[in-house]
């Protein structure tokens, strides 16, 4: 849990069914661990949850949100 990660890929499925794939990246790499709490927090602001169909609904209309991935990139290391 303490690899360092230097982005986060959201994958999301748009209403058309597509799979999307958005990357965010980090301004300083942080580790795995603060990934996931930087998640946590972020995606409250990224996307809402509907309770009724049990899934993260994208803010910005381009569908839900299905998971994240923290990744690192090798030619940082």
């Amino acid at each position: 849990m303490l690899e360092l990660v230097h982005f986060v890929i959201l994958y999301v499925i748009s209403p058309e069914g597509e799979l999307l794939k958005f990357i965010h990246e980090f301004t300083e790499p942080m580790t795995l661990w603060e990934c996931g709490d930087f998640m946590e927090f972020e995606r409250d602001k990224w996307a809402v949850y509907n309770e009724e169909i049990n899934r993260w609904v994208m803010n910005n209309g381009s569908g839900h949100m299905i998971a994240h991935e923290c990744v690192q990139d090798e030619n940082r290391m």
